[in-house]
This record gives structure tokens, sequence and C-alpha cells, in this order.
């Protein structure tokens, strides 16, 4: 395992070895003042590309996925360059965000909270409660780094990487008509269920183990149906963001003996880079124009789902992640007339839809 000075050596070398394909920052800083790095990895041209992210060590005492992200890093801007098909096809269509570690001040104490005791996945702001309410008191600094790196970057898939048990976990993870939000077995799904139950499939029957689970079928839970929670982070992309989030359990044993380290990526290698890939193989992307062939931010939805994503203001692009089948799409922007199209999405493959708005 690497400690938090050694995760940044390490990064430094990514980003000076594959300046073209990397870029290094940080998105904020941790109660002790350490840096919440994240690298992108991509690419650089100006081909739109869905941003797809990665989130690792939420609680500090979970340390697999944090390390998972350091190999998969590794791996990719090798693979890369050694002209992998995989890997040139990832880096060449998606741009992808890591932050393996999203608590480093809980890593370094070797704790689930960060350092003011909070627990970072119960911190996140609620849709049905509120911000800063009773429940997460104050909105700590790791949170508000992720929340404002979100609202910077347009995601719209990731994965926030976790340890304790071995299932792929998709919202809700809370129980939306209840007054607390906590109890067990109760199954909530988001209208995209469909979606985010292919997504938690992806992973789970490309991992060595994930789908065999005898507690989880297929190796995948609805979050509400394991346990409920308030304030998670899978819940807060989906209610507040465009993106869409699910949670990977990767290990039983929170802290196993680095010796199992090669294991752990031999069984999630697959599984990541399958994940990863898989806005390349469904739903609709495309970009959303005036008559001048300017940007607009507009609303896209999808009839008979509730769920309502935007564009990028930065380049008019949007991407919306649909199952195969039949769908009626609107596009609409302030001050100008709404356009619906009808349109077939097929397996395996993502649909370009391009929307042209009048002027009302």
């Amino acid at each position: 395992y690497l400690n938090y000075n050694e995760l940044h050596q390490f990064l430094l070398k990514i980003a000076n070895r594959y300046p073209n394909i990397t870029k290094l920052y940080s998105i904020g800083k941790s109660i002790h003042n350490r840096d919440l790095w994240a690298i992108d990895i991509g690419v650089k041209d100006q081909k739109f590309k869905p941003s797809v992210k990665l989130v690792g060590n939420m609680h500090g005492d979970e340390v697999v996925g944090r390390q998972m992200l350091v190999y998969l890093i590794d791996y990719l801007c090798l693979k890369y360059y050694q002209k992998n098909v995989e890997a040139m096809e990832i880096l060449e269509n998606i741009e992808l965000s890591i932050v393996p570690s999203m608590n480093p001040d809980g890593y370094e104490l070797g704790q689930r909270e960060n350092a003011n005791n909070f627990d970072l996945n119960r911190n996140f702001p609620d849709k049905f409660v509120g911000f800063s309410s009773e429940l997460y008191k104050v909105v700590q600094p790791e949170v508000r780094a992720i929340i404002e790196w979100c609202k910077k970057k347009n995601f719209i898939m990731s994965a926030n990487l976790h340890g304790g048990s071995l299932v792929a976990n998709y919202p809700y993870d809370s129980t939306r008509d209840s007054p607390n939000g906590y109890g067990f077995g109760i199954q909530f799904p988001s209208p995209d269920d469909v979606v985010f139950r292919k997504m938690a499939l992806t992973y789970s029957l490309n991992h060595r183990e994930m789908s065999k689970s005898s507690e989880f079928l297929g190796g995948i839970v609805n979050g509400a149906k394991w346990y409920t929670l308030r304030g998670g982070m899978q819940d807060w992309n989906y209610d507040f963001t465009n993106n869409m989030e699910i949670t990977l359990e990767l290990s039983y044993d929170k802290i196993p003996d680095s010796n199992q380290l090669n294991k752990y990526w031999d069984d999630n290698r697959k599984s990541l880079l399958k994940f990863i890939g898989l806005p390349l193989r469904l739903g609709v992307y495309g970009r959303v124009t005036n008559e001048k062939n300017e940007n607009l931010l507009a609303e896209i939805k999808v009839a008979r789902n509730e769920r309502t994503i935007t564009t990028d203001p930065a380049n008019g692009y949007y991407t919306r992640l649909l199952d195969d089948g039949f769908y009626n799409i609107t596009a609409s922007a302030n001050g100008y007339i709404p356009v619906t199209k009808f349109i077939l999405l097929n397996a395996n493959t993502r649909t370009n839809l391009e929307f042209i708005l009048k002027k009302e």
C-alpha cells in the first residue's frame, strides 16, 4: 500500500511520464491540509468525450479500491502506449477522472471517518432533507471539494469504490417516502433502474468472484434493499447532477494483507475496464444548438421518465444513458421551441442524436 506521500509521488511520476494523456491537479484540501489529488486520463483533442469518474478511499479504512485505482492508472497509461486496443478505445473516447483517495486523513489515521470524525458517505446534501441538516451538520471539506469538482466537470457515469463486502450497489440508497430514510430490506428503485442494474451487472459479471455471491443475486443489490442511508454520494450524484453513480464493494476484508493485492487486481481489472467503456455501448448523445450553430444550455427529457439532465454549456453536448429500446426524447431551452424526436436505440451501441432549436 502507498501512504499519502507515496501516492502523490506515484501520481507525479505518471503525469511526468505521460504528459500527453494525463493532467494531475488537486480538487481541494482535507482537514489536515492534505491535497485531494485527481488525475484526468485521456487523449487531449477537441472531440467530445463522455466524462467518467472513479473515486476511492472515501472511508479511510477501506483501502483495496484505493490501490485498484493506482494499478488502473498505471495500467491504462502503459497499455495505451503499447497500443493495447481496449486502452486505446477508452483513452481516445472517454474522459476519465480518478480520485484515488477522497479521505487521505482517514487513511493515514486508519479510520473510516475523516479527521473530524464524520462519515463522508453520510455527509452529502439530500434532496429530501436539505443541505447541512441535523443529519449531516457541517458539510466537510472533502465532500465540498467533490461537489465543486462535479459542478465543473460534466460527469455522466461514475463509481465509488469501497470495502467490507463484495457487491455492486446501485440507487436509491434511501427510501424517499420515509421521514428519516433508515430501515432495511426496502427495495427503492430509481427511474433509471434498468440502466443502473446494467451498470452494476457490467461490473459484477466481469469480476472473477462478485457475480457468484450467495448473498446478492448476480452480485448486485439496490442500496435501500440492502440497508438505507441518507447523505450518500451516489444518490447525491443522481439527484443533483447529470451523473449516474454506483458503489462498488470490492473486498470483505477492509484492509487485507498487501500480498493479496495482485489477486484483487486480477479480480477487478476486467470489471473496471468494461465499466469505464460502458458509455460507448449504450444510450444517446449529441449537441443542442440554435440555428446559428451556437451551443445552448438545454434540458433533455425522456418520455415516461421523471429525470431531467442538461447539456454542458461549455460545448452544448449531452449524454443520456439508456437501455436499448424506443424512446421519445425532448430538448428544450429558454426562449426556444422544444423539439421531440422518436428514436430506436440498439443494443451495445450508443446513438448520436442532435437537436437544432428555433427561437420562439
